[in-house]
C-alpha cells in the first residue's frame, strides 16, 4: 500500500492509480487501484433490483431470502 489515504470515496468520484481511497458500504475498507478510474456509489448504478442465479449441482437445499437493504 501507498503512503497514507487519499481521501474517502463513499459518495463516488475519481480515483488516481497508486493511492489509497478509504470506501465500503458496511464498514471501512482502503482499496488502492493500480489505475486511475472512477468509484460510482450505489445509488447511480441505476436499476431497482439485482437477479442473482444460483446453480446448485450438490443436490443440498437451498433456502434464500431477500436483503433487507
Amino acid at each position: 500500500m501507498g503512503d497514507g489515504i487519499a481521501g474517502g470515496r463513499a459518495e463516488g468520484g475519481p480515483v488516481s492509480g497508486g493511492s489509497n481511497y478509504l470506501v465500503g458500504e458496511k464498514g471501512a475498507e482502503v482499496f488502492t487501484p493500480s489505475t486511475s478510474g472512477t468509484i460510482i456509489p450505489n445509488h447511480e448504478l441505476g436499476g431497482k433490483g439485482l437477479t442473482v442465479n444460483i446453480i446448485n449441482n450438490a443436490g443440498a437445499q437451498v433456502q434464500t431470502k431477500p436483503s433487507a437493504d
